[in-house]
């Protein structure tokens, strides 16, 4: 007699065919149905799935016994040779890496290594020691007298040899120097500085011997050409101008 109801088995039947309780005949005959039939296969396929779901269970937590026997096949000393083993490996391995970067850090430098050092050395020793120097530039090294005429006017220019008019910077490098040599029955002197559309007077020197001034260093710009002059009076009532350039750098 067919296992298999009108056309198609019953939930029954292929519950004992998942778990393999059928006779080998009727197993065969549920086998050959499912495999030409769609929807017994569908069935067949829900039941393995829900049938799996029910069958699974938590896992159990380990026997001490089991855990006694275990280490009874592994000796404790074996366990403690085998760690220190895995320690000592480690150990030895992070030890031969600093040796070599130690190595590495201590390695003969080759010589051009030295020549960029000391270039290194020396460019840090100019900008950190570096003074300013100043430049000065003549402008005809010449002393030109104006005779003064009715009413003030200029009656007359006259041109003498004048040389020395120079500047430079104090000891301390705070303030910059004027010095020129002494024009001959001056009153007084003034000097005048001016650099592209900048002009300023200087305070007018006491006493006809003064043939120096000083100036804070912070007055003046750097990398700046100024022209400087001298200016006074003669006894006779003339003018004097006198004039040259300079120029402060690093």
């Amino acid at each position: 007699m067919s296992i298999i109801n009108s056309s198609h088995p019953d939930e029954e039947i292929l519950v004992a065919y998942i778990e393999s309780t059928l006779r080998t005949g009727n197993s065969e005959m549920v086998r050959k149905h499912v495999a030409t039939c769609d929807d017994c296969f569908l069935r067949l396929a829900v039941l393995k799935k829900n049938m799996n779901k029910e069958n699974v269970t938590p896992p159990e937590k380990t026997p001490p016994e089991l855990i006694r026997q275990a280490k009874d096949l592994v000796p404790v000393e074996e366990i403690r040779d085998t760690r220190k083993a895995i320690t000592d490996k480690s150990s030895s391995s992070i030890k031969s890496i600093l040796q070599h970067k130690i190595r590495n850090l201590f390695a003969p430098v080759p010589r051009w290594g030295y020549a960029v050092v000391f270039g290194l050395v020396v460019l840090c020793v100019i900008l950190v020691f570096r003074t300013p120097a100043v430049k000065n530039i003549s402008m005809g090294d010449q002393l030109v007298v104006s005779s003064a005429g009715p009413l003030g006017f200029v009656d007359g220019h006259e041109t003498r040899p004048f040389t020395g008019m120079r500047v430079a910077l104090s000891d301390d490098q705070k303030n910059i120097i004027f010095t020129w040599p002494d024009v001959p029955a001056a009153l007084y002197y003034d000097i005048i500085l001016s650099y592209g559309e900048s002009t300023r007077r200087l305070t007018p020197l006491p006493g006809i011997n003064t043939t120096s001034f000083i100036v804070s260093r912070n007055d003046i710009e750097m990398a700046q050409y100024y022209i400087w002059a001298i200016q006074g009076k003669l006894q006779n009532g003339d003018y004097f101008e006198a004039k040259a350039k300079f120029l402060i750098h690093e």
